[in-house]
Formats: structure tokens, C-alpha cells, sequence
């Protein structure tokens, strides 16, 4: 998942910006479809503001108390490349069934294009991975390299068209 979109004008470091309100709203939106994902075991969250507020608006949607869920914010997911997001699910999963990411763009994109299988699921947005967003996908971890492979998107929900 990609964070809620954030507000430009509140003037602070792009750590510590928080989410706007048509981040807020957007989230809105997309609870009711989120609460039909599978439910996370484990959720890997950067630490910058805009994710943890996601995060938190999201999680009475969860469908598990929060005390079933492992939650780590990981400090290497703020602005992380591809390859460490890959790194952080791929270490994650020996012990978690399956896995909740709430980073950022660029490196969610970048890895989300460079494990899908079929372009063609992504390939029909100007903007693969805008805020808000969420793909829910099933992959492969190659346990000689421990990179993901052969993913799939069993579900996507972004916000746009339900904004009408």
C-alpha cells in the first residue's frame, strides 16, 4: 500500500508531513473494499508521519485486533529503493504468512513492476501506483536468491474512480 496523500502545505520536513484531507477522504473510500483483503500477519510501515497516519486510519478495517498482528516500522522503508522493499518482504515472510506494506513511491512502484508477471495488469495506468493504492498480490520467493518471483494481483483498489 501506498500512503494516503499528503498535505504540501503544512511546511514540514517530508518526514513529518502529514496526510491531507483528501488523503483522509480517499481512505474513506477505500475501507469498505480494504476490509475484504485477506488480513495481514505481519505490516511493515515506514516511519514518516503520512504512512503511520494511513496505517491508523486503516487498521479498524484490519478485521484482527491489532494485537494479532505483528507491526513494525522499519526506519530503511522511508523513501525505500525496490530492492529493499523486496529485501524487507523477503525476510519477513520466513516467519509471517503474508505481509502488509505501507511505504512509498518510487520503490513500491519500481517493485511492483519488476515482480509482476503480466505488464498488462499495470500497464493500463498513467500512474501505476498513486496514494491511497493497494495491491494484493500472490508471489513466489526464490529461496536460493530469497528475491520474489511470479507475482500475481489477486486484488487492486485505488481511490480515483471512486471519487465520482
Amino acid at each position: 500500500m501506498r500512503h494516503a496523500k499528503s498535505d504540501w502545505n503544512s511546511y514540514q520536513e517530508d518526514f513529518d508531513r502529514p496526510i491531507s484531507r483528501r488523503g483522509v477522504a480517499d481512505l474513506g473510500l477505500i475501507s469498505s473494499y480494504f476490509a475484504k483483503l485477506q488480513r495481514p500477519d505481519c505490516i511493515l510501515c515506514s516511519p514518516a508521519l503520512r504512512t503511520k497516519q494511513t496505517l491508523e486510519i486503516l487498521r479498524e478495517t484490519l478485521g484482527k485486533p491489532l494485537s494479532l498482528i505483528k507491526i513494525d516500522f522499519i526506519d530503511s522503508l522511508y523513501l525505500a529503493s525496490s530492492e529493499e522493499i523486496e529485501n524487507q518482504i523477503a525476510s519477513y515472510l520466513k516467519v509471517c504468512e503474508s505481509v502488509m506494506i505501507v511505504s512509498h513511491n518510487p520503490g513500491l512502484e519500481n517493485l511492483l513492476y519488476k515482480i509482476i508477471e503480466d505488464k498488462r495488469q499495470v500497464n493500463l495506468y498513467r500512474k501505476i501506483f498513486p496514494t491511497s493504492s493497494v495491491y494484493e498480490i500472490e508471489l513466489e520467493i526464490s529461496e536460493i536468491e530469497r528475491k520474489l518471483t511470479g507475482a500475481k494481483i489477486t486484488n487492486m483498489i485505488r481511490p480515483g474512480p471512486l471519487r465520482s
